[in-house]
């Protein structure tokens, strides 16, 4: 792909407002040494301001310092992988509710987004191989519109997925809104791992603030509960060593 130096003009979305001055200056968190500088260009061109950093622990410092509007994550990074650096800054209060943009290298975005859990948290993705200009115009919406956007993706496995901008599950196609968002992220952690995973580990994924285990049993009983009121022919199944997601089995008729 050209990594031209002039951008285009992007419009502002419909409902545009302008954005605060002291946020507007973007962290591009990408180690590439010349997709980093180009996007330096590219945001200039559109007017935004933007300070590039190649490492993820240099990401997190600078989004506390400055805490941005939005930061350019890269999903492959040094010291800490862009999965970890998402999480960490979700969950400190001062980085909450910054939005997040992933950028991949990877044509399929599928083989990228393997931690369901933690593709909830972006507000977006975007893979390098897409034309550049989609990346400039979700950065002007996400500076400029009131309202965060969803890129819309369904994360499936096996006929069992979530959709990401609905914040919901899917399965064998039929959408259902699980409203808690504690509970979708449960849901999301069983998802993406093979087998049972432990409570130490759903811990980590959910609540990595350093919450009591016990949290984790009680969300897995509001989940399972959740699931079966849907008529979501799905469960959360504790076994010995942790919990997983478990279709039930259906009785064969004459048995």
């Amino acid at each position: 792909m050209p990594h031209d130096s002039i951008a285009p003009h992007v419009p502002p979305p419909a409902d545009a407002v302008p954005p605060r001055l002291d946020r507007a200056a973007v962290p591009i968190v990408d180690d590439d040494r010349n997709y980093g500088p180009f996007l330096i260009k590219a945001l200039a061109s559109i007017g935004v301001g933007s300070t590039l950093v190649i490492d993820g622990i240099s990401a997190l410092k600078t989004a506390m310092a400055i805490r941005p509007r939005l930061v350019l994550l890269d999903l492959n990074l040094p010291a800490l992988h862009g999965f970890q650096v998402l999480r960490s800054l979700r969950n400190d209060r001062r980085t909450a509710d910054t939005r997040i943009i992933m950028i991949t290298a990877e044509q399929d975005l599928n083989r990228s987004l393997w931690n369901a859990s933690d593709a909830l948290r972006a507000n977006g993705f975007f893979t390098k191989a897409w034309d550049w200009k989609m990346l400039m115009a979700m950065t002007r919406h996400e500076l400029s519109a009131k309202v965060p956007s969803r890129m819309g993706l369904v994360l499936d496995k096996d006929g069992i997925g979530i959709d990401v901008p609905k914040q919901s599950v899917v399965v064998d196609g039929r959408d259902c809104l699980l409203r808690s968002r504690v509970c979708l992220f449960l849901f999301a952690a069983l998802l993406d791992h093979d087998g049972p995973a432990s409570p130490e580990h759903l811990l980590r994924q959910v609540w990595p603030r350093g919450e009591s285990l016990g949290l984790v049993a009680t969300t897995a009983h509001r989940l399972k509960k959740r699931l079966k009121a849907l008529g979501i022919p799905v469960t959360v199944k504790k076994v010995e060593l942790g919990y997983q997601l478990e279709r039930p089995r259906t009785r064969k008729r004459g048995a």
